[in-house]
């Protein structure tokens, strides 16, 4: 939503919001405080599950029915799934994974992403004559503010899509939900790594995301090894951070966790090795034990 209002500030138009869902009416009203002036809202029981043939279905139709210059999409889960879908519905191109998105000098839509674990960083535009834009962006890259006395319009909008539109189903669920973890919107993300050692070094770190209000991220490393679970992974395959303060236990600094974190404000690195890549990124660096290091920290803050 930052990222949508910023561009009709740039360029002149309307902010729009789609809810899909079922039961999903209570989120028009905080959509609309976080700067859309009209919400289109697909609600039918059928839509309780995500199902990515039913939701590029109704997106398609009303792509098709309000021709919008932007279709705007978080680079999460599901809508990585989803965008690609739609743009081959609509025939149009897509960029996915940027880091910024904004209209340069010429009004030519122009979106910034970094690439190859954060190696390479350049800008994309979109062939001449291609619409709708269809972009992914990820959280937190550009937020935005909300005001609970704005306005809006809500629009029902009726469901062109059904049972026959579906080629595979949801039977049954054999695992419940894993928990969310809101790491793309916290302030304080204490993150570990390989150096956590197992389950009991994320409950040290845990402890410490605690103290600080924070929340737990951890490396893709930790999450493979099965200390942590997927949610918490930070970086290229996982979640893209911003916080004011990103404390990183144990970790290597590897690319592909670097680019889900390296916007953050402050880094402190906390690693036995004293030439760890980490510390290239670091504001404050700290060579030891994460296992002696934390329990002082935990002692300080404590005070």
């Amino acid at each position: 939503m930052g990222t949508a209002v910023s561009l009709a500030t740039e360029n002149g138009g309307t902010v729009c919001a789609v809810v899909v869902g079922s039961e999903v009416k209570k989120y028009t009203d905080e959509l609309i405080y976080w700067g859309a002036d009209r919400v289109y809202l697909v609600e039918d029981q059928l839509f309780e599950n995500y199902n990515n043939e039913l939701y590029t279905k109704v997106l398609q139709k009303l792509a098709e029915k309000y021709d919008p210059e932007i279709i705007l999409f978080g680079s999460v889960f599901d809508r990585r799934d989803l965008a690609p879908r739609l743009a081959a519905r609509l025939g149009t191109g897509i960029i996915s994974e940027c880091n910024d998105l904004y209209y340069d000098e010429d009004k030519t839509l122009t979106a910034e992403k970094i690439s190859f674990g954060g190696r390479f960083s350049g800008k994309v535009v979109f062939a001449d004559g291609t619409r709708p834009y269809i972009v992914t962006a990820r959280p937190g890259v550009l937020r935005g503010s909300r005001d609970v006395n704005r306005t809006g319009e809500v629009i029902m909008e009726v469901p062109d899509a059904g049972p026959q539109d579906m080629m595979t189903q949801i039977r049954s669920v054999a695992q419940a939900a894993k928990k969310v973890v809101a790491l793309s919107d916290a302030d304080i993300v204490v993150s570990g790594g390989k150096g956590a050692g197992g389950p009991e070094g994320f409950k040290l770190i845990q402890a410490l995301a605690d103290k600080l209000n924070g929340v737990v991220g951890a490396s893709r490393m930790a999450v493979d090894l099965g200390w942590i679970g997927y949610e918490h992974q930070v970086g290229q395959a996982g979640a893209t951070v911003k916080p004011k303060i990103y404390i990183a236990c144990g970790i290597s600094g590897a690319s592909q966790h670097i680019v889900g974190m390296w916007e953050s404000d402050i880094v402190i690195a906390i690693n036995t090795h004293r030439y760890a890549a980490i510390f290239n990124f670091a504001d404050y660096g700290i060579v030891g034990d994460m296992f002696e290091v934390i329990p002082k920290l935990i002692e300080e803050l404590d005070k």
